[in-house]
């Protein structure tokens, strides 16, 4: 073990530092660094990116400048890349890149840090390549022994595991952060609950199925195969390392993630939420998603409160009356509150109205819209006859996401995959930064080979240099005669700023047409942009703090925008030259393909103050 841990140290120093004929420099060193950019001849105007010589997780950034000097920085590609030099210069998936440098090239090692600040984050030796890891959630990679090693303290996210939900309405299956190869949602109707993978084989995040692995040999928890299905099963735990989650079944034999009041956890021997142990456990948070509440074996009884049901007895299900004066309290879960008089009363073929007996004579109040008024319960409440709306009506966002989160907090289960230096060849593995250089960007599968008759754009981006070339934010990647049918480019002129311009061609032949819309920008400056397409007009907002730097334009454009099937690309589109990506800041990015009736009151609000034609 002696002679392991040595050659581990000793060749962590060979990756991490450069040799130069001063000696031993720091991969970081800025006159090591600058002086690597004066070798690679960058010279102004251009941004270069070059390798760095000692080490495959970073690269060197280079900008020449008038003067002659030369800006250089040391880069870090984001955990599971590796730098690829050529033609098209990337941090890219380690698996396709040959590092002459990689450690695993020592037989002698089997693992070693990753140089970050996730205590999780490992690289483990496969048949002399290094392969991205990540430790159980509260445990830490110790690089003395080569191991994971138990630490509560170390609860960070696992940067190789592209967050998923059950969230969209055609979800059949979601990633659980649980540590479990295995372990997987079935998201069943929108009733998700942990199941696992045959033996054998282990849950693919990206594509969201089981596939073959070799290396999963975890154990399914038992609870698991429990479920909500098991006549009497009232709750069941979850294994994910949070103390106040479990599931929770309902009267139709379906479960639901649940977490116990805080304060309080899950007891998975009696089955109930109790008193929480530890300070850690006292303050754990409910994950994104849960339910929240006090888990209760029973049941109210709809439309009168003075009964409560046993859904899963022994006799089967029962309806049980509350004592005289009170009414059954889910919150609580006991008959407690009591029980008063109804002060208002129903009007007589008037369903969505009722009449306050309190007042002098009493008199009419209206329901609130979609409900009807329920005796028993002493309120309105939604209208049984009617039939809920198809959500889709309701327009909510696909993405919603907020860099440098990765997690898509909109309604459709899709990936944001980073690409460029600081995500790896699109495959979700990676840590994103909210600072773009020219080569980040992100890519969203889910729009692939998909037309948009409708669709809301807003991002929230700030500008801070030039480059070459245009600079692409947004592509669609489908070509029209030449044309791209959506994109988003920044074109720079000498001085501040430059020439912000969105250019859109629909695909219908009975509509021909193109959309060209440009705005003035300012470098260093915060800016909202907003594209809105109503399958008439084509409207693009850019607001800033300072009313002289925002502007709105609408054009007529009909038909549809179709999307390559790629996928929808906040950079430039593959293989495409002469083009730089998008050099800043991009905080947000909220994308649908519905309008609301805001977006569309917005619309048409600059509609109303274009000159008639």
């Amino acid at each position: 073990m002696m002679d392991y841990v040595l050659l581990s140290i000793v060749a962590l120093s060979i990756c991490w530092t450069g040799v130069t004929g001063q000696g031993v420099q720091a991969w970081n060193d800025p006159v090591f660094v600058e002086q690597e950019c004066r070798r690679s001849g960058c010279q102004y105007p251009d941004l270069c990116y070059i390798p760095h010589p000692t080490n495959c997780f970073k690269f060197i950034m280079c900008q020449g400048l008038e003067t002659g000097q030369v800006m250089a920085q040391a880069m870090s590609c984001g955990f599971g890349t590796m730098w690829k030099a050529g033609t098209d210069p990337a941090c890219d998936r380690h698996d396709l890149v040959e590092c002459m440098s990689d450690l695993c090239r020592d037989p002698a090692v089997t693992a070693y840090a990753h140089e970050d600040d996730n205590c999780r984050t490992f690289w483990k030796c496969q048949n002399g390549k290094s392969e991205p890891s990540c430790c159980n959630k509260y445990h830490a990679f110790n690089s003395v022994t080569g191991k994971c090693v138990p630490d509560i303290k170390c609860d960070t996210s696992c940067p190789l595991v592209n967050d998923a939900t059950c969230k969209g309405p055609n979800a059949q299956y979601a990633n659980v952060d649980d540590g479990n190869c295995r372990t997987f949602w079935d998201c069943e109707n929108g009733h998700p609950h942990p199941v696992c993978c045959p033996r054998g084989q282990g849950f693919d995040v990206f594509k969201a199925t089981c596939v073959l692995d070799p290396n999963c040999l975890q154990d399914c928890p038992k609870d698991y195969s429990a479920s909500c299905a098991v006549v009497g099963t009232l709750s069941y735990d979850l294994v994910d390392k949070n103390c106040r989650t479990y599931m929770k079944c309902n009267s139709m034999g379906q479960a639901d993630p649940y977490c116990c009041l805080p304060g309080l956890m899950y007891n998975a021997g009696i089955k109930q939420c109790v008193d929480a142990v530890g300070k850690d456990c006292v303050n754990a948070e409910c994950p994104r998603g849960f339910l929240e509440g006090q888990l209760c074996q029973f049941e109210e009884v709809p439309n009168d409160p003075r009964y409560y049901t046993i859904p899963k007895s022994p006799l089967g299900p029962l309806v049980m009356l509350c004592s005289t004066g009170t009414v059954f309290n889910q919150t609580q879960c006991m008959c407690a509150q009591h029980y008063q008089k109804c002060r208002l009363e129903a009007v007589p073929g008037k369903p969505n109205r009722y009449k306050n007996l309190d007042s002098y004579g009493g008199f009419e109040m209206p329901c609130p819209v979609g409900t009807v008024f329920n005796p028993a319960q002493c309120n309105c409440f939604p209208d049984p006859n009617v039939k809920p709306a198809n959500p889709r009506l309701g327009c909510s966002l696909d993405i919603d996401a907020h860099l440098p989160d990765l997690k898509n907090y909109g309604t459709a289960v899709a990936a944001l995959l980073m690409i460029g230096e600081y995500g790896q060849g699109e495959t979700g593995v990676g840590n994103m930064s909210a600072y773009w250089d020219g080569g980040a960007g992100l890519n969203i599968p889910f729009y692939g080979s998909q037309s948009f008759r409708k669709m809301y754009l807003e991002t929230r981006f700030n500008p801070t240099a030039a480059s070459r070339n245009k600079q692409v934010l947004l592509s669609s990647c489908q070509y029209l005669e030449g044309v791209p049918s959506l994109e988003l480019t920044l074109s720079q002129f000498h001085g501040s700023g430059g020439i912000l311009t969105l250019l859109a061609k629909n695909s219908d032949v009975n509509f021909a047409g193109v959309v060209e819309v440009e705005f003035p920008y300012l470098f260093n400056q915060d800016y909202i942009l907003r594209v809105i397409f109503d399958g008439s007009n084509m409207g693009v907002f850019l607001d800033n703090q300072d009313p002289n730097l925002s502007n709105s334009e609408v054009q007529p454009f009909k038909g549809e925008i179709q999307v390559h099937r790629s996928g929808l690309r906040f950079t430039h589109c593959r293989y495409e030259t002469d083009v730089s990506g998008f050099i800043g800041y991009v905080k947000e990015i909220k994308f649908t393909r519905c309008l609301t009736r805001e977006m569309n009151e917005a619309l048409n609000d600059i509609l109303s103050l274009s000159p008639a034609p």
